[in-house]
């Protein structure tokens, strides 16, 4: 019974030693919208943040879906001089809910978005969207680099896209 025991327990143990070494997670890294543009990477997921961009939000019923753009992000040790262009990376969402806090407002939102780089398409296919809102620290860092934010309004629904 015992010399039974002890060879389940090796055969066991080699299972999941096999397991365990063949095991490869895949790393996803955040980039940031000039990072990402500046070396995309094509069929391969990836997590890519920036600023969204207002007014660019737009929402599609069939199929259901919705698109926006994000800008490279801002930072409360950036120059508080004048605003030089910023890369923008258009996404589409493919899901018919959208977090609340990603919403159409005066306020910056951090956008992070999960996904792969359609290569024929050129946009961002999206699966996953996450949502910040700028903090109260961050807002103190804004004013303190003499940015003034403008009061927030309620969110609207976005509008329908244009287009395909």
């Amino acid at each position: 019974m015992s010399r039974k025991l002890l060879v389940g327990t090796l055969i066991l143990a080699a299972g999941i030693l096999v397991v365990v070494f063949q095991y490869r997670p895949s790393a996803v890294y955040s980039l940031s919208v000039s990072e990402f543009l500046a070396h995309p990477r094509l069929e391969q997921l990836v997590r890519v943040q920036g600023t969204f961009v207002r007014g660019s939000l737009c929402r599609r019923d069939n199929p259901c879906e919705y698109r926006f753009r994000l800008a490279s992000g801002w930072s409360p040790r950036a120059d508080a001089g004048p605003a030089a262009p910023s890369a923008e990376l258009s996404v589409r969402y493919r899901q018919c809910i959208i977090p609340d806090t990603f919403r159409e407002s005066n306020q910056l939102t951090t956008i992070t978005v999960e996904g792969e780089m359609c290569a024929s398409c050129h946009r961002f296919e999206a699966s996953t969207v996450f949502a910040r809102m700028i903090g109260k620290y961050e807002m103190h860092e804004m004013k303190a680099h003499g940015q003034a934010l403008p009061p927030p309004t309620p969110p609207q629904p976005p509008p329908l896209c244009s287009g395909s």
